[in-house]
């Protein structure tokens, strides 16, 4: 998984990067790569390595986006307990991981929204939703990991100053 996490960062980096910094069988290269992950089957292991293994906000974004369209289209075929494990594993490595933020976390969310949202129509909605509660209550209870600051200090998002 090692070379092609570092494949699916260097290709996010030529996405990213200028016109000018990157040619165009570069760029279609890189869109390949991330439009061949999107279309693999049942690749909620390779999405959750990518998301414990990268740093490129942009990777995290694309497993998210990856995660969200294979849940989908493949939800008739995954069980209770497949969806259960995985909506439990995105919303603590969302509480967890404060690096990610912005559209990456956005993505991440918008996964857990469409397993919640699919699972009210077949599941016991009250039971469902008490069990969100408490997970979202006790992650919040917990102390919010340490973020890094642009100049490399660690501190506690919204911790009070003195």
């Amino acid at each position: 998984m090692d070379a092609n996490l570092s494949e699916l960062e260097a290709a996010a980096d030529a996405l990213m990067s200028p016109p000018f910094a990157v040619s165009d069988e570069q760029r279609k290269a890189a869109e390949q790569l991330f439009l061949n992950l999107q279309k693999l089957k049942h690749p909620y292991q390779v999405c959750k390595q990518i998301l414990e293994g990268s740093q490129s906000e942009y990777v995290i974004f694309q497993a998210a986006c990856t995660l969200k369209g294979a849940i989908v289209r493949e939800w008739n075929v995954l069980s209770a307990s497949q969806l259960e494990e995985l909506r439990l594993y995105l919303l603590q490595y969302t509480a967890n991981h404060a690096r990610i933020v912005g559209y990456a976390r956005e993505q991440l969310v918008h996964v857990l929204a469409v397993i919640v949202k699919r699972r009210t129509l077949e599941s016991d909605k009250k039971l469902l939703f008490d069990s969100v509660f408490s997970e979202v209550t006790q992650l919040l209870a917990m102390e919010p990991p340490k973020r890094a600051c642009n100049d490399g200090c660690m501190h506690t998002p919204n911790a009070q100053k003195q």
